[in-house]
């Protein structure tokens, strides 16, 4: 087992960036439910009013909060950037 590959579905050696696409695709999907909306709208709603990059920039710490805090928090950051109204 001298060239031991690695499993198919191992996508990179950033393993930082794995978790934080992972992170944000839960929260897209876990705000589209507590909205009551699909998960294309919820990422359209979360893209056009800068949320997918304030979860980005924000990852160290966001993700070690409950995901109902982050929802909250979510709608906070768009409230208080003027964007949009919050769902």
């Amino acid at each position: 087992m001298a060239n031991k590959e690695k499993p198919r579905f191992y996508q990179s050696n950033n393993h930082e960036l794995d978790n934080k696409t992972a992170w944000i695709s839960f929260v897209i999907n876990s705000y589209a439910k507590n909205k009551n909306i699909s998960n294309p709208e919820s990422f359209k709603y979360l893209y056009d009013n800068g949320a997918i990059d304030y979860l980005d920039d924000s990852f160290k710490t966001e993700h070690l909060e409950s995901i109902d805090w982050t929802i909250d928090n979510i709608d906070e950051f768009i409230k208080n950037s003027n964007r949009e109204e919050a769902l």
